[in-house]
């Protein structure tokens, strides 16, 4: 086992370039690359040129080796609850050796914000007897037995070489296969590119060679022909005092504490990270700040990523993908992975709803792929191409949530034919994404697009790649005069750094493809036409074939059970295709792990679609355009078990799950709840536990204040505004954190004002009695409702601390209402009256919830009201001992 503490600290006033050899010319620009492919200059300097007090502290923790239960103990004991003084918590960078690695650290270590690298299989010396072959197999076997684990492959960016030997070979390895970073040629503190221990050199891109001193430690080879443009070099500092000192196989006769406490001046983890701006980060995180260096009195916890799983970090600059098309039995590799045999496996691509989700279409889809499953437990998704007029966002969510993939159809689905001008065709691409992405979807998950009316162009195509996207699906292609042979030899998808090879003219001129385009990196997944008695697209297919003969031919002996009965069969989504096509593993070897399965969003922001709009009723269910019903009254209940308010601490946590887990819906779903969260106090590894089981994260300030008429707006966006940050930092994804409750229950119009201009979608303050007000008793309680008519609810019978006008208007933000319970007088479980049995009151209101109109029925709790005899009777509510 190996640890490795680095620190860097800019103290530094010249640049250092006197150190770097005499062959050696830097040549990044002055601005970055149109391209965004990072070029750094080695260099003593802070990035940016910032001055030394703007400079944070950055340490970088590294482990080497395999991950054991010994190894993960250790690591988060050091790291558990320490952060910096600005809630970034510590973390650090895991190069695991694969061999004896036990995965579910190895994922709870990457959850809990550490980045995951590569160390190799089985840590072998890959010197000069090591040939290209063998130096692959050990680096990207290790990445994809990391991968194996269930770690984004994508998020596997850094490589570190055992025994810390290096040579040109297994650099060129690392930059073919699209890795960000090296971390191992050795930096001693003079006789390199540093001077001293103050001034060590930061990371550098190795577009312009390997500038240094490799020659001192006899395993490190270097030579002056080396270019690898994008990556990065890490320089692996040896620490010093008393001598060199690696932590690799270090020399035991120098105390550890004091070669760290002279490296970083007076070192101790609680110390150092009681000083301002000292930050224990991973090495994505370094390399993220240092192309966008914010000055240390503007850098946030959010700016820093901190407590992202996988470390955060820029994304791998990655070889473009490159996949000729082929209709052979299965895609191949530099890696030689083997694919499934054509005789034992098949994939499934219900991959292909196209336009708005409505509740018919999430009915539909869900209906013929719930509970669906493959021989070994992956569950059949699909991916939706998603016209965003009139689409439901809360559908579009769920199924996100439910691993199915949502892409990208256009805004209104027109036809995007030569009348379109690129700014026009942007409009309805990059608009669409936006607005998925303000449904909730994470923008790096939009990135599939498919163009209405399956017209397409070279226009369309552009725009889809130079925005980004992964693939594009909508070239047509038929079983002959194309690529491919027949209904048993289709192609599979391919990358189009070459051109577009498929014949788009059978389909007449609404396909138009040419043979100058070229688009490197990204994939076209063919929009392959069934065949059956004649072709068949299922988009605006000929209905005088059966739907299910020609799924029957095209499939041989069709059918969602009879498919998946079969083995290594698999209903997916195309990214979980295009993932698998990328590391073609043999299906003997498929797990459902592998493949993804069951991940949020089928894999692996911004303005508001219409805004919503809601009026506040007691109706039996909401309506809606989509004429989306509600529950049958007969035959279930919302029970909305979702409002603890206060800091999350260890007690917390567990009366809240203690309730709650194990309980499930009668169709599988499990019960949660949402948080309001105080931060002070808060600890951040329960709220990303909770996150993580599928509670909702919402605010409720920093420190829990009386935000009265003597607040200010300004103090009341700290309040509100840093309290999301924080929240953030934690590791909760900003885009989640979208709900409020005031403290005290006490609500006025600047704290309503402040939460709607900051993008919250929701309010859940304001009390609502079951009489006196909307609601119509305890069975016909309110729903909640927008506000961009005002607050009708009758704020006045909670005295002066709720305070509601007339004037008040804010569109498209929802008011959740807290709502009163009620048997045997008021009750509000906040810090309401123990006199009532808590049981007979949930028990009175549940049924009364259940035989009324079905409004949801709350269980809103306060810290101070988790005593025994209170968390005993939610328990025996909830049908806990």
């Amino acid at each position: 086992m190996r640890l490795t503490v680095l620190t860097l600290l800019a103290v530094l006033a010249c640049a250092g370039a006197g150190s770097l050899p005499s062959w050696y010319k830097c040549t990044c620009p002055s601005a970055p690359a149109a391209s965004g492919t990072p070029c750094v200059c080695p260099s003593t300097a802070a990035p940016g040129n910032l001055p030394t007090a703007s400079v944070p502290q950055f340490v970088l923790f590294t482990h080497d080796d395999s991950v054991l239960q010994t190894t993960y103990d250790d690591m988060t004991s050091i790291t558990n609850g320490r952060q910096s003084s600005n809630g970034c918590p510590a973390v650090a960078t895991m190069f695991v050796t694969t061999l004896n690695t036990d995965c579910s650290l190895v994922r709870k270590l990457y959850a809990a914000g550490y980045e995951i690298a590569d160390h190799t299989i089985t840590h072998p010396h890959m010197n000069a007897s090591f040939t290209q072959s063998m130096v692959e197999d050990q680096v990207l076997g290790a990445r994809t037995k990391i991968a194996a684990c269930g770690i984004p492959q994508s998020d596997i960016v850094g490589f570190r070489q055992p025994f810390l030997e290096t040579n040109p070979l297994v650099r060129q390895v690392l930059k073919d296969n699209g890795f960000l970073y090296d971390g191992t040629i050795l930096e001693e503190a003079t006789n390199s590119i540093s001077n001293g221990m103050g001034a060590r050199t930061w990371p550098y891109t190795l577009q312009d060679g390997v500038p240094q001193n490799c020659g001192w430690y006899v395993g490190e080879n270097c030579t002056t022909s080396e270019r690898y443009a994008g990556m990065w070099e890490v320089p692996l500092w040896v620490l010093a005092a008393k001598g060199l000192y690696s932590m690799d196989y270090g020399d035991a006769s120098n105390s550890v504490y004091d070669v760290l406490k002279v490296g970083s001046e007076g070192f101790g983890w609680d110390y150092a990270l009681a000083k301002p701006n000292t930050y224990f980060i991973t090495i994505r995180q370094l390399l993220a700040w240092m192309q966008n260096p914010v000055p240390a009195e503007q850098l946030t916890p959010a700016l820093l990523g901190c407590g992202m799983p996988g470390g955060s970090g820029p994304v791998a600059a990655a070889a473009s993908p490159s996949s000729a098309p082929s209709s052979a039995p299965s895609p191949s590799s530099a890696a030689e992975a083997s694919s499934p045999s054509p005789a034992t496996s098949a994939v499934v691509d219900f991959g292909d709803h196209d336009d708005s989700i409505l509740q018919p279409t999430y009915h539909d889809i869900t209906s013929a792929l719930d509970g669906k499953k493959s021989g070994n437990g992956c569950p059949a998704v699909a991916t939706m191409f998603v016209t965003t007029l009139n689409t439901d966002c809360s559908l579009a969510r769920k199924l996100y949530a439910a691993g199915y993939e949502i892409a990208d159809h256009t805004i209104t689905h027109p036809h995007m034919n030569a009348s379109f001008t690129r700014s026009m065709v942007e409009d309805q691409v990059l608009g669409a994404r936006t607005k998925i992405a303000a449904c909730g979807i994470p923008l790096t998950d939009i990135v599939g697009f498919r163009q209405p009316f399956l017209e397409s162009n070279p226009t369309v195509r552009q725009v889809v790649k130079s925005n980004g996207f992964l693939y594009d699906s909508t070239i047509l292609e038929e079983p002959t005069n194309s690529i491919s042979n027949g209904m048993g030899a289709r192609t599979w998808p391919y990358t189009l750094q070459d051109g577009v090879p498929q014949n788009c003219a059978w389909y007449g001129t609404t396909q138009n493809c040419t043979t100058s385009e070229r688009y490197a990196g990204m994939w076209e997944v063919p929009l392959w036409v069934l065949a059956a008695k004649g072709l068949y697209s299922m988009d605006y297919g000929d209905a005088s074939n059966s739907v299910y003969d020609v799924l029957k031919v095209g499939s041989e002996g069709f059918g969602w059970d009879y498919a998946l009965a079969k083995p290594n069969t698999y209903f997916i989504t195309i990214r979980q295709l295009l993932a698998w096509m990328q590391n073609p593993v043999p299906a003997e070897q498929l797990t459902p792990a592998l493949l993804g399965c069951g991940m949020p969003g089928g894999s692996g922001p911004v303005a508001a679609a219409a805004s919503p709009s809601s009026a506040p009723s007691s109706a039996p269910s909401p309506s809606s355009a989509a004429e989306a019903s509600s529950p049958s009254p007969a035959t279930s209940a919302v029970v909305d078990f979702g409002d603890h308010d206060d800091s999350i601490l260890q007690p917390t946590y567990h009366d809240i799950t203690s309730a709650l887990d194990g309980k499930k819906s009668g169709n599988g779903c499990p019960a949660v709840a949402t948080m309001f969260v105080t931060t002070l106090n808060t600890d951040c590894s329960l709220a990303r536990k909770l996150y993580a089981a599928g509670y909702e994260i919402a605010d409720h300030t920093i420190t829990h204040p009386h935000m009265n008429a003597s607040f200010t707006r300004s103090m009341v966006e700290d309040q509100v505004l840093g309290a999301r940050t924080k929240i953030a930092a934690c590791g909760i994804p900003l885009t989640d954190i979208v709900g409020f409750r005031q403290p005290f229950l006490e609500s006025n119009p600047t704290v309503r004002q402040v939460v709607k201009s900051n993008g919250f979608l929701y309010d859940s303050t304001i009390l609502e009695e079951p009489t006196n007000s909307i609601s119509n008793g305890m069975g016909a309680r309110t729903w909640p409702y927008t506000l961009q008519d005002g607050v009708p609810q009758n704020c006045a019978w909670y005295g002066t601390t709720q305070n509601c006008t007339t004037s008040e208007r804010y569109a498209g933000m929802w008011e959740v209402p807290l709502w009163v319970l009620a048997a045997k007088g008021l009750y509000s479980m906040d810090y309401g009256d123990a006199s009532n049995s808590v049981y007979d009151v949930l028990k009175a209101n549940f049924d009364a919830a259940y035989n009324g109109n079905r409004a949801p029925m709350p269980i809103f709790i306060h810290t101070p009201w988790l005593t025994t005899d209170h968390i005993a009777d939610v328990k025996k509510f909830a049908g806990k001992p």
